[in-house]
């Protein structure tokens, strides 16, 4: 039997395989029927946080400038100016993505777009862990087994969805697993499939989320490696072309997006992380997630379902695996989900230090609980090797029997332990001991119906015991699950005009001059982009260091507000230490919001004469000096040229003529030459000319832009147009040519040999 098995064809797509993928849409549908359904009297949303907050406001920037013919290169609207495209969450070129902008087009893009957006990724999950285990295993009842323990899983149904870019460069690891395994098959010696992983590794880098692509990307190398050494094959000798190929294409795929990212992580905050920053991960008493959801907090996204883990463990157990390669797949995973549950915890265990200190990555990224994914999805592929061993091999039901027996047993002491604390404590919701009842009297149910299956299901057909066994996982996963990311409101609550912002617009005008506003945590971070209000702050995790150091103190709050052109303050004071109006107040949870208009407004745009050269040091402190004479002194962090002492009659004036997120114009006149200082944030990548002729920009006073003029009448424009934006489009399109031009190969020496 062991040898039939291990001879066994690859299945062929079927109509019963694309019957299974419709009903993982049916599925999926069912799971989140409260944000989908048409009936508004029920309908839900995800809760409000990051989802709407951070990804909706991002779309909506993307949407204006696409909309416009520009490319969302820049974005005015936080940090009071910063890059757009190359903060690697926006994810403009996320294919996915763009397909939700141009379908929602004719609507109107909206936040339910993007929670479809969100579940069709769900879906999209489902059906890459099907193509991968059905292809390990050659069993279409394995990989539905492994599909639904997957896709509903803790983990996958938790916090992912509300960080969308965490969802959406997760679930391409299975189909990249799928071609990588199709790549190395002894019987397949095209690189086909490889270039088709590569494609699927760029989705991952353009998703938006870096950490989970740094995690796909070692697991799928290490998979791609334990491959090229177990299986015997043709491509023996060209394994470091394999691994090389692999990871190069896709990162030259992902190009445009890539290289300006890593050009702004370079000059943002996150390139000075530290030990204490990046070692978070979950708490050690999150292992009893494993077996009891929700105990420890809100989200459980260690825990696969108490049948998915039975499973699981009776995946690495089967004496089928004794023979050659197949013996490791099972323990590539097992060892696989073992060590991402032990980076799980982070700098709570031992083992995070040495990754930290020697291993490529783990230095700029916080959060290591997201390696829970690596967890949930190994488990996953080992439950359906659980369920193989199950329905195939009759001996292994003593070994399942006996661990579902004793898990029951631990379950039923936890659940008379917190009956007897309730009756000592009190029958309270809000009693620790309530919430411990609660799941384990639902977990010893879904033991007993599980022993009960197994031990008395053996005569029945393999297609019943998948169908009853696929009942269990649904019926654990989706009662744990399916209210986790729900939130009793409209989608289009998430998205209305506050009413401060209502109030600022009211205030100034329907043709105000260029302002910016501070929101001192009174709405959320990404406010500005979608009402189109320049602010000072973001909620991205990407910051720009130059503008972090400006900001923070010593530097005096008025002296930021001064030299980056804020007319409006949202605080919760009542009266600030410099003279304003208060224009709108509204009740708060933590006492009154209070919007002031400032009555001396700093200047978007001014002409110096005078320069000085300082270190970062002390041009913060000179800076945060009231005495120092901001408007008529500049300070730079090198020697500039002298400026030409030629003069004319002109009187000194500056006119903002146009504006657009990546161009800006200036008509200036000045008597004198002089430095035009902007009040608009340094970045590489801002070019500009004066009168047609390139001229330099210099970072001034800290964070500002500086050109010089010569006297006289000037038009100055500028233009954002990065480097690493062209260099990186450049990359990819020659990778996606050269890319088209190898498969149209294959394809043609296909044709030709059946020809033939």
């Amino acid at each position: 039997m062991v040898e039939h098995f291990i001879l066994k064809a690859k299945l062929h797509w079927q109509r019963a395989d694309g019957l299974i993928v419709g009903l993982f849409a049916i599925l999926v549908i069912l799971f989140y029927w409260r944000i989908l359904t048409p009936n508004l009297h029920d309908r839900q949303s995800f809760p409000p946080g990051d989802f709407s907050q951070q990804f909706w406001t991002f779309s909506t920037f993307e949407v204006r400038e696409l909309s416009a013919g520009r490319l969302p290169l820049w974005n005015p609207y936080t940090f009071a100016g910063a890059p757009f495209w190359a903060d690697v969450q926006s994810a403009v070129f996320y294919p996915p993505s763009l397909l939700t902008l141009l379908l929602s087009a004719p609507w109107g893009f909206s936040v339910f777009a993007l929670e479809i957006e969100a579940i069709a990724h769900v879906w999209l999950a489902a059906v890459f862990m099907y193509l991968l285990v059905r292809e390990l295993t050659s069993d279409r009842s394995a990989a539905f087994i492994s599909t639904l323990t997957f896709t509903f899983s803790g983990y996958l149904t938790g916090y992912p969805s509300q960080q969308l870019a965490v969802l959406e460069a997760d679930v391409w690891l299975p189909l990249i697993l799928y071609f990588l395994t199709k790549a190395t098959d002894r019987q397949d010696t095209c690189p086909t499939h490889l270039l088709f992983a590569s494609i699927a590794w760029s989705m991952t880098l353009l998703a938006g989320h870096p950490q989970s692509a740094l995690m796909v990307g070692y697991l799928s190398t290490t998979y791609l490696i334990f491959r090229l050494i177990t299986h015997q094959s043709k491509i023996e000798n060209r394994k470091f072309f394999y691994v090389a190929s692999y990871l190069l294409i896709g990162l030259a795929l992902s190009a445009i997006q890539f290289i300006p990212a890593v050009e702004y992580t370079m000059l943002s905050v996150r390139a000075a992380g530290t030990y204490e920053k990046m070692s978070g991960g979950f708490p050690l008493i999150d292992l009893v997630q494993l077996l009891l959801p929700g105990l420890v907090s809100h989200y459980s996204p260690l825990y696969i379902g108490l049948v998915g883990l039975i499973l699981a463990m009776a995946g690495v157990r089967s004496k089928e695996y004794e023979v050659k390669t197949l013996l490791l797949t099972p323990y590539f995973f097992a060892t696989t989900a073992f060590i991402c549950f032990l980076i799980s915890f982070g700098g709570n265990t031992f083992l995070y230090s040495p990754l930290y200190l020697t291993m490529p990555g783990f230095s700029i990224f916080r959060g290591q609980e997201r390696w829970a994914f690596g967890v949930a999805f190994s488990l996953s592929v080992l439950a359906g090797y659980g369920f193989q061993n199950l329905k195939s091999y009759r001996l292994e039901n003593a070994f399942i029997l006996r661990l579902t027996q004793y898990l029951l047993y631990f379950i039923l002491l936890l659940g008379g332990l917190s009956f007897y604390g309730l009756n000592d404590t009190g029958w309270k919701a809000d009693n620790p001991f309530y919430g411990l009842l609660n799941v384990t009297t639902f977990g010893a149910l879904l033991l007993t119906l599980s022993w009960l299956l197994w031990r008395y299901g053996t005569q029945l057909s393999p297609r019943w015991l998948t169908i009853l066994t696929a009942f269990l996982i649904c019926l654990d996963l989706f009662t744990t699950n399916w209210r986790t990311n729900l939130y009793p409101q409209l989608p289009e609550w998430h998205s209305q005009q506050p009413a401060i912002v209502q109030a600022i617009k009211q205030d100034g005008g329907l043709n105000p001059p260029p302002f910016r506003i501070y929101n001192e945590f009174r709405l959320y971070d990404n406010y500005g982009v979608p009402f189109e209000m320049e602010d000072l702050w973001g909620a991205s995790p990407l910051r720009p260091s130059r503008y972090d150091e400006f900001i923070a103190p010593p530097m005096p709050k008025e002296r930021v507000w001064e030299l980056l052109n804020v007319k409006y303050v949202i605080t919760w004071q009542r009266d600030l230490a410099i003279s304003s109006t208060v224009i709108y107040q509204e009740a708060a949870a933590d006492g009154t919001t209070y919007v002031h208009r400032l009555h001396n407004v700093g200047a978007r745009a001014w002409l110096v004469q005078q320069a000085e050269v300082a270190d970062k040091a002390t041009m913060l402190k000179k800076l945060a000096d009231p005495q120092f004479d901001r408007w008529h002194i500049a300070l730079f962090e090198t020697e500039i040229k002298p400026l030409s002492p030629k003069t004319t009659p002109h009187q000194t004036a500056i006119t903002r003529t146009m504006n657009s997120p990546t161009h800006l114009t200036y008509q200036v006149t000045t008597p004198t030459s002089a430095w035009l200082i902007l009040s608009e944030t340094y970045y590489p990548g801002w070019q500009a000319v004066v009168d047609g002729q390139p001229a330099p920009i210099l970072p001034a006073d800290a964070v500002l832009r500086a050109i010089p003029v010569a006297a006289g009448e000037h038009t100055v424009e500028m233009s954002f147009r990065p480097l690493s934006f062209t260099i990186g489009a450049i990359i990819s399109a020659l990778a996606v040519m050269i890319l088209a031009i190898a498969l149209l190969r294959k394809s043609y020496q296909k044709s030709f040999r059946a020809s033939v």
